[in-house]
């Protein structure tokens, strides 16, 4: 039987039964932005393992947030809860996938490799060097020629220092790298985040008061799974191939082609 049709009329049905479509919509909203975040680190960082790990460690943080709120704090499960927590999570991934991208980068085709480009302070410095040469040079001219053998290692853009991963970088190192190329922006925006959290948690509006303590709580959470647990993982899976999954698996299967119509 349902409300409407009209054959149960009581209040209270209906609430828990629109109570009930909210949730459906939210379970499908938390299952179709789950597959979209599956989706996207897959084709930015073309490995499936690193997809896996990251997946592993955002359930874990979704686990824990789960228990704290609704068996610590005794929260009502709705529908409101679960869309907070399937935005924030959502959003937390991403310097996850700009260190998966880091790790399997020396691996992908030239065509999917960005161009080196140089970091503007090293470039200034560079720049400064170079003129500082062309300075001792006029002053002591050099014989015609030399100049022009010299090439480009005398420019001074040339000088500067490619921070870009290495094909031959150890795991570690590379791990390491990518870990303070993100912690900047990520501990930033963590303190942005939380402190909007503090703003909204004294609200007499209950949907804002939870939101404002999901926006203290995840970060905290995120900040060590993302700079420690994540890397930790990568790291104890023993993995040294940079190549990632799905050029590998490309490969492979370019070779068994060829060698069907060969």
């Amino acid at each position: 039987m349902s409300a409407r049709n009209e054959i149960v009329t009581c209040q209270a049905w209906v609430d828990m039964e629109a109570l009930q479509e909210a949730l459906d919509s939210s379970w499908q909203v938390l299952i179709n932005v789950s597959l979209v975040v599956a989706g996207v680190g897959i084709l930015c960082t073309l490995d499936l393992e690193l997809v896996l790990g990251l997946l592993v460690v955002a359930f874990g943080v979704c686990a824990f947030i789960v228990f704290f709120f609704f068996a610590l704090c005794g929260w009502s499960f709705g529908p409101w809860e679960l869309t907070i927590m399937t935005v924030f999570l959502s959003y937390s991934v991403e310097p996850a996938f700009q260190m998966g991208y880091d790790f399997v980068m020396p691996g992908m085709p030239q065509g999917l490799q960005p161009e080196n480009t140089v970091q503007p302070a090293e470039g200034m410095r560079a720049i400064a060097a170079g003129g500082d040469l062309a300075l001792a040079g006029s002053t002591n001219p050099e014989p015609p020629g030399t100049r022009a053998e010299a090439g480009p290692s005398t420019d001074g853009l040339s000088k500067a220092s490619d921070l870009h991963p290495k094909e031959d970088e150890l795991p570690e190192a590379a791990v390491k790298r990518s870990v303070h190329a993100v912690a900047k922006n990520l501990i930033s925006n963590s303190i942005k985040l939380m402190l909007c959290g503090i703003m909204l948690a004294p609200c007499q509006l209950r949907i804002f008061s939870r939101l404002g303590a999901i926006s203290i709580l995840l970060p905290v959470l995120c900040l060590p799974s993302v700079l420690v647990v994540y890397p930790a993982l990568i790291i104890a899976s023993g993995r040294t191939r940079r190549e990632p999954d799905l050029v590998l698996m490309g490969k492979v299967f370019l070779d068994k082609a060829s060698w069907l119509w060969t």
